[in-house]
């Protein structure tokens, strides 16, 4: 008789050969039984089937720090009796990886003995997780936002400062701006977790306006900040069940955080934060399975908020478990961003010295 073919390509037909006879041909020189031969035609079958890599996919967790800008414009009116400040606020969220915090999954436990296992990880620059993408179909990269909501404050707040005879500010004021506009301001101060929870925190003015600032004080209002406790974001996956059938991702779960800014202790803007918090959940991802089709998606923002998560299942259409509609208005770190910020600054600027204009020589008002 001849030899069993040994090669991946004839080990089912061989299989097939084996399994009809109680005795079949020899692979090591003698006649072997039917479960011997069956045993020794898997081992064959899977020497020349691919695997997965023992691969540990490492990435970082999220840290948050947060800036407060009011920018506040300052005028007189013509005898220098009245001036008046006006005042806006932004607050802007950035997001980086916490290096102190590395996390990581092992690929090769999503991967199964008799079937097929896709898995695709996208990462920030920085180390953070993005994407996850465990199916053959590829469903492509999504970039979502984080957010920060600017409250909305009623009216347009204001400061005034009346007096009988003309102001000091008012000649400092004439001199800084030329003798026709009026003057801006910046005030900042930081935001970070040391800072949850404290009311009445200060924001000082900002290093470029500050000598101008310590000529005007006296007469300028107070600016401070209240800073909230965080609240958790509920909106997120649930997984309490144990399997041995699924491979868990540790993820970050996120909060809520409200700033308030405050002019001599009226309010006049503020913004809801998203931060990372330190609180850990798990999301499942199942591990590839023997027959059909398993698969796993998901989106992250910059602050680590799912903001989609799908799985596929046999017919390899995506089924939505949960989807968390992106919060738009995030002040992201590119040089696009950066410019369209500062050119958002700009035109604030030169529409509140209309408005002070306005409001102190309405005679000049265009």
């Amino acid at each position: 008789m001849g030899r069993i073919d040994k090669t991946p390509e004839r080990a089912l037909t061989n299989l097939r050969a084996a399994v009809s006879t109680e005795v079949v041909p020899d692979i090591g020189g003698e006649c072997m039984t039917k479960h011997q031969t069956l045993a020794a035609l898997c081992t064959t079958i899977l020497a020349g089937c691919a695997s997965t890599p023992a691969v540990t996919l490492n990435y970082y967790g999220v840290k948050w720090n947060a800036m407060a800008t009011v920018t506040q414009t300052v005028g007189c009116n013509a005898d220098k009796t009245r001036l008046i400040a006006i005042p806006a606020v932004s607050v802007a969220t950035t997001y980086s990886s916490d290096l102190s915090k590395p996390r990581q999954i092992d690929i090769k436990k999503l991967d199964g003995l008799f079937s097929d296992a896709d898995f695709a990880m996208t990462l920030t620059e920085d180390g953070r997780l993005k994407t996850i993408n465990q199916s053959s179909t590829g469903q492509g990269e999504a970039i979502v936002k984080s957010a920060v909501g600017l409250l909305a404050v009623a009216g347009i707040p204001k400061h005034l400062a009346l007096d009988t005879k003309p102001l000091a500010e008012c000649d400092l004021i004439e001199k800084w701006g030329g003798g026709k506009a009026p003057v801006t301001l910046l005030y900042k101060a930081n935001i970070d977790e040391a800072k949850l929870g404290q009311p009445g925190q200060p924001i000082d003015a900002a290093p470029e306006s500050k000598p101008l600032y310590d000529l005007l004080k006296a007469k300028l209002p107070k600016i401070t900040m209240d800073v909230g406790r965080s609240s958790e974001v509920a909106s997120r996956p649930v997984y309490s069940s144990a399997s041995s059938n699924v491979v868990l991702l540790e993820l970050q779960k996120t909060g809520l955080v409200d700033i308030t800014v405050q002019q001599d202790s009226a309010p006049i803007g503020g913004a809801r934060l998203i931060i990372p918090t330190s609180g850990i959940y798990n999301v499942p991802i199942p591990k590839a399975a023997l027959f059909g089709k398993q698969g796993f998606t998901l989106a992250l923002s910059d602050a680590g908020v799912v903001t989609s998560i799908g799985y596929v299942k046999t017919a390899g259409t995506a089924g939505a478990l949960n989807a968390l509609a992106s919060i738009a208005g995030m002040e992201t770190s590119t040089a696009a961003a950066k410019a369209a910020e500062l050119k958002a600054q700009a035109d604030l600027i030169a529409q509140q010295q209309r408005l002070v204009l306005c409001e102190t020589k309405p005679a000049d008002c265009k």
